[in-house]
């Protein structure tokens, strides 16, 4: 014979139901973010290698760890990489002449020239980051990042730190700076 179910068991069911669902939506959410940091690992590392090759003060971070499997527990944040130091042994970089540090081989402008030549095409006008990604994009900057929107930001924040551009007062985007 059956019996009917106490609310007390419907209760203990019902936020298992619950649990449950929280599980599933945590887990994909875990997904997507180790996804994520997958992605911002390889970008990091890229970047740390081109600014190895520019600076010869970074080491770049090592190759991203493949993917663990869904038994083991994901490991802790990975430790930054120390600066290298130079030593008796290291051997100096040398220096790039003074031309190819403001125009790149095959005369391709930097990203900082095409950023300013669209402020200076704006004529005063402010620019979102977004749309200096466009008109640098149509000047004929290439990236292979996947996001090159981030690539055109951090680019105008490091002109903005040198006081190269600005933020517009009372609106949204950048304009050339005073210097």
């Amino acid at each position: 014979m059956s019996s009917p179910t106490s609310p007390l068991l419907e209760q203990q069911i019902a936020q298992l139901e619950a649990q449950l669902a929280q599980l599933k939506k945590d887990q994909s959410l875990l997904q997507e973010l180790t996804a994520r940091k997958e992605e911002l690992q390889k970008e990091l590392h890229r970047v740390n290698g081109h600014i190895a090759r520019v600076t010869g003060k970074v080491a770049p971070l090592p190759a991203p760890a493949p993917k663990p499997s869904a038994a083991k527990p994901t490991p802790p944040a990975a430790k930054p990489v120390p600066v290298a130091t130079k030593t008796a042994a290291a051997p100096k970089p040398t220096p790039a002449p003074a031309k190819a540090a403001v125009q790149p081989a095959a005369n391709k402008p930097t990203l900082a020239d095409l950023i300013l030549a669209c402020l200076k095409g704006a004529k005063g006008k402010p620019l979102t980051v977004r749309q200096l990604t466009d008109d640098t994009m149509k000047r004929g900057f290439t990236t292979s990042s996947k996001a090159p929107y981030r690539v055109v930001e951090s680019r105008v924040q490091e002109l903005s730190k040198r006081g190269v551009v600005m933020r517009a007062k009372d609106q949204p985007g950048w304009v050339l700076g005073k210097n």
